[in-house]
């Protein structure tokens, strides 16, 4: 007696991780409870490469928020390897930053941006916040650039402590490099970026658009 009371619990179990796994839907990643109208979901591929950066489908997303060091420019030099090594066809950075360190810029620059470029990756920007200083040029070397309309943009000339003359050329060389990137992506000449910088200067949305900073200004549409 006690056997099939036992047997018959079992069966009653067992009906009902059926009736539970049949509301299911499993995707690659995830399962989902099933709605009373059925929906379809495709499988789609994500991978969480870093703790700021993933893989959707073909496109890479990174987010830069903060200062900007040396720590950065080797995690940017990590992500994108495996971005080439994912086989991304496209890459999104999202960059929120009040500059930082110039020679880890440029090592972003040099070594991420312009590398996977060179290997007919798509490298996108979105701009939010502030982009001031050595953002900027990490910004305007992106194939395409776009910013939030309250976006903030900074400009102006690198500055550093100046104790000999072997200083004083290391910090002309990189500002010329810097000026030679503005010149290169943007609609300004270097001789007009000279003249801005000088006097450290602030641009909105609208005047980054006007200049070449960015491509495409993100508003709200009406609907």
């Amino acid at each position: 007696m006690i056997f099939k009371t036992l047997s018959h619990i079992a069966t009653i179990i067992s009906i009902g991780l059926v009736t539970i796994l049949a509301g299911l839907i499993i995707t690659d990643t995830v399962a989902i409870v099933k709605p009373e109208t059925e929906i379809v979901v495709p499988a789609q591929r994500y991978i969480q490469v870093s703790p700021n950066a993933f893989v959707m489908e073909d496109t890479g997303y990174i987010t830069m928020v903060g200062v900007i060091d040396k720590s950065v420019a080797e995690n940017f030099w990590k992500v994108f390897r495996c971005f080439e090594h994912l086989n991304v066809k496209r890459v999104v950075i999202y960059l929120n930053s009040p500059g930082g360190d110039l020679a880890a810029a440029f090592s972003i620059i040099d070594d991420s941006i312009i590398y996977l470029k060179n290997r007919g990756i798509v490298v996108e920007t979105h701009a939010s916040g502030e982009i001031c200083s050595a953002a900027v040029i990490i910004l305007v070397s992106c194939s395409y650039r776009m910013a939030g309309k309250n976006t903030v943009f900074f400009v102006h000339k690198p500055k550093a402590e100046v104790s000999s003359r072997s200083d004083a050329v290391g910090l002309m060389m990189f500002i010329e490099k810097y000026i030679g990137v503005l010149e290169k992506y943007t609609n300004l000449k270097a001789e007009e970026w000279l003249g801005k910088m000088a006097e450290e200067i602030w641009f909105d949305a609208e005047g980054a658009l006007e200049v070449g900073l960015i491509d495409e200004i993100l508003e709200e549409k009406d609907m």
